[in-house]
């Protein structure tokens, strides 16, 4: 254990004196990080069976430790069998470097095994834009696409009538409920826009703004757009596959085939055992 100051850091590392040589091909090195607030924050990495002497960075998603105080970092092996002997300084205690973070429109937000990285400059899933550009060419629109553009712009492929407003609108999204097969969103603009929705949606999907039938706009080249009038909105799209009504006919078609020849085959057999079965008893 070593006690740090604490500040914001994407991982550790460490110098280890000797090779680690373990038969537990699971085995992982662990750091965690306690920061002032009390939080545990820990990172992993696979040793499989041989780490060599030396230096080795193990993440660890600690961007949120606070600045100022005392940070607690405990470093150790997590296996069957195996010794990891780390190298120490004049004090004795292990020699360790952190990586702060850099202004590159990252943040390390998952470390065990892998590293998942979050782009901080990345839109929106759902967004609200108030003004379309339209960009009729791919290549010209993908290129349009590759530069950075405000959160508030949406590229359209093809032209609308949908007027908004020149001088930008602004809308809070309430809420989203995803359903998998079906999305439900509410909003509240203060003037006419496009709700984006970063999925590739182009087909089999319906959508419905305010209970009435609307449009799904092919937006940003793969992605889809629904234009949305000013006040609050509710925009459902539910998947309906090309393929479902014919199915739902076919299947229909077949139970009424099937009823048919069951109630055919029943008669047939009621009308023989009547033709069949005797005479008929009387009193003589």
């Amino acid at each position: 254990m070593v006690t740090v100051e604490s500040q914001p850091i994407r991982g550790i590392e460490i110098e280890i004196a000797e090779d680690v040589t373990t038969t537990d091909l699971t085995a992982r090195l662990r750091v965690e990080i306690v920061g002032p607030d009390e939080l545990v924050r820990v990172g992993r990495r696979h040793v499989r069976g041989f780490l060599p002497a030396g230096r080795h960075w193990i993440p660890v998603a600690a961007e949120d430790l606070p600045v100022g105080g005392e940070a607690l970092v405990r470093i150790r092996l997590d296996g069957d069998d195996g010794v990891m002997a780390l190298r120490t300084d004049d004090s004795g205690e292990p020699v360790l470097h952190g990586m702060a973070p850099s202004d590159d429109g990252l943040r390390l937000a998952y470390a065990d095994d892998v590293a998942i990285w979050e782009n901080l400059d990345a839109v929106q899933r759902i967004r609200f834009a108030s003004y379309g550009m339209v960009v009729r060419d791919q290549v010209e629109r993908i290129a349009t696409l590759q530069a950075p553009l405000p959160s508030e712009v949406v590229v359209l492929s093809d032209q609308s009538n949908h007027l908004t407003d020149p001088e930008g609108a602004t809308a809070v999204i309430h809420n989203v409920d995803d359903r998998l097969d079906s999305v439900s969103i509410s909003l509240t603009s203060t003037g006419p826009g496009w709700l984006v929705v970063a999925d590739a949606i182009q087909s089999d999907w319906t959508v419905k703004v305010n209970d009435v039938a609307g449009m799904l706009v092919h937006a940003d080249h793969a992605l889809v757009a629904v234009a949305v009038p000013e006040g609050s909105s509710v925009v459902e799209l539910v998947y309906e596959p090309s393929g479902l009504k014919a199915g739902v006919s076919v299947s229909a078609v077949s139970l009424l085939i099937l009823l048919s020849l069951v109630w055919g085959a029943s008669r047939s057999r009621v009308e023989d055992q009547f033709s069949s079965g005797g005479s008929t008893p009387g009193f003589g």
